[in-house]
């Protein structure tokens, strides 16, 4: 076994946050090492918006994680993809860029995340975007990651806009801007055509410079804790094992699954789920792997009896010439994300609850591996309705002792009754939305679930049966002031010294929306954290 030394800082994982984190820190003047499970991202189709539909679900570019079978969705096990790659999830996600709702971040504060309300975080979201738009209030003018104004990448994408307000729900021309409800085209994560991710932002412009080190193909296999402090990782990559050790502060931010399974490999967390499965305790934590949460997903398919969708562009006069677009100029459909159109509404009880829903002008239907199973025969739309905020939580433990095994994900999908009420709630007026003018002129059927309208049980048995994720998992590190938080509002593990988790695993509860634009927020915030302290100390 090797010892790697002289690191300041050592980052485990190159997601989201972790690029951020590392690329801030390296460019402060500290000495970086960043480890990452997966490859490179030079991959050419991650940089193409359109190829989303393939890299999404490539194996090997994500995890592939399926869950455990979960009771509520019929015993079904479903898959997760998770960005096993240099940018994490934000080198193959749908470029979605939705930051949540203020009162989001203002419940993370009251509950135990002080000093993460919006007025505190609104500072790193506008500090990590060059928005199209330019500088404001609201956005950023000269951060690393560019971000494009929504636009309509098919007729029915305005239908739906026009319908929305029809049905008297408000329309926007920037999905960020807080608001309860609104539909509008979506802000991506675009420039000139190409993808901007957490990599390309603030990775590697940092190790171009020759200011920090990334270490692919390196899986973490532990922490090593010394005098109860965390001093460095074990990790195993093409070299064999080694150590690398970190001189100020290991940052963990390898995200919602891997971050809770490293803990416990390391032997911090519940102790008596340790000493089941033969681990040694170094930390009774009884939070870590808790609270997992994410946004189920139910998908509504519709066909249209006019062109008004992104069909023509995958027949075949159609394909050639979003190609030579491409290839050109950067332009047409393959310039954009499949999901163009998106709106919030609320549902139930809560004063907190919405429904989003992302429209693709195409009908998303897989009938076989790679990208020829998935285009579509005729003109059509997808829906697909998140649930905001669910009341159901799950958990991520591990399987076994073995370290490279993959960690059990029990995700709880409605466990609790009321979510179903809710999201048949929100089916209930998604449908009723498609029934306003203009829209209703070009719809000819409901294809998925079929026939319409449905009774509340015949709808509970679909979303048992067909359910499934948007791949948002957070919480499952939380942080907070509790005994089941796992570490404090400045994002210092609970119990040890020199840890820092920063990735969506410490979100308190899921946002209302993508959660990517909240993942890289928290890097910026802990990136504030660490050289606020570096300062202080020097």
């Amino acid at each position: 076994m090797t010892m790697r030394a002289g690191f300041d800082y050592v980052v485990i994982g190159a997601g989201a946050a972790g690029c951020v984190v590392a690329g801030r820190l390296a460019a402060a003047g500290a000495r970086v090492v960043v480890i990452e499970a997966g490859g490179s991202d030079r991959n050419p189709l991650i940089g193409i918006p359109g190829a989303n539909v393939v890299t999404g679900t490539d194996p090997s570019l994500n995890w592939s994680y399926q869950t455990q079978p979960v009771a509520s969705l019929g015993q079904r096990s479903l898959y997760w993809a998770q960005g096993r790659v240099l940018g994490g999830s934000g080198s193959i996600n749908g470029m979605m860029y939705l930051r949540g709702q203020p009162e989001d971040f203002d419940a993370w504060s009251a509950m135990g995340a002080t000093g993460w309300h919006w007025d505190a975080v609104l500072p790193a979201f506008r500090r990590s975007e060059t928005n199209e738009r330019g500088a404001s209030d609201l956005h950023g003018g000269d951060g690393p990651l560019h971000v494009s104004k929504g636009v309509a990448t098919a007729p029915v994408c305005d239908l739906l806009l026009e319908a929305a307000g029809a049905a008297g729900l408000p329309v926007t021309d920037d999905l960020n801007r807080p608001a309860a409800e609104s539909f509008g085209h979506v802000d991506q994560t675009l420039h000139r055509g190409r993808r901007s991710g957490p990599a390309g932002a603030w990775l590697h412009p940092q190790r171009r410079a020759g200011r920090l080190m990334v270490l692919t193909h390196t899986r973490a296999l532990r922490l090593i804790v010394e005098h109860q402090r965390v001093v460095g990782v074990l990790c195993r990559g093409p070299e064999g094992d080694q150590e690398i050790r970190a001189e100020a502060e290991v940052i963990l931010s390898a995200g919602a699954v891997n971050s809770p399974a490293l803990l416990l490999q390391s032997g911090i967390g519940p102790a008596r789920d340790l000493r089941a499965l033969g681990l040694e305790v170094v930390l009774d934590l009884p939070g870590v792997g808790g609270n997992l949460q994410n946004h189920p997903c139910y998908k509504i398919m519709y066909t249209t009896s006019a062109p008004v969708t992104a069909y023509a562009h995958v027949r075949p006069l159609g394909a050639l010439k979003a190609g030579l677009d491409y290839v050109l100029h950067r332009a047409g459909p393959l310039a954009r994300g499949l999901f163009p159109t998106a709106g919030l509404f609320r549902v139930g009880p809560q004063d907190h609850q919405a429904m989003q829903v992302c429209m693709a002008p195409a009908l998303v239907i897989r009938r076989r591996p790679g990208i020829l199973g998935i285009l579509p025969q005729r003109h059509g739309f997808t829906l697909l309705l998140n649930q905001g905020i669910p009341r159901s939580v799950g958990q991520v433990t591990l399987a076994s002792a073995d370290p490279l095994a993959a960690p059990r994900i029990q995700p709880g999908y409605f466990g609790d009754p009321a979510d179903t009420t809710d999201l048949i709630e929100g089916i209930r007026r998604l449908q009723a939305l498609m029934r306003e003018a203009p829209l209703a002129g070009v719809i000819e059927a409901q294809i998925q679930p079929a026939g319409a309208p449905r009774t509340d049980g015949e709808l509970a048995a679909d979303i048992a049966a067909s359910a499934t994720t948007h791949f948002h998992p957070v919480g499952t590190c939380r942080m907070g002031l509790g005994n089941d938080a796992v570490v404090t509002p400045d994002l210092r593990l609970r119990g040890l010294d020199g840890l820092r988790i920063a990735d969506a695993s410490v979100m308190p509860r899921i946002v209302n929306g993508n959660t990517f634009a909240a993942t890289l927020m928290i890097g910026e915030r802990a990136a504030e954290f660490i050289l606020g302290a570096r300062a202080t100390h020097a």
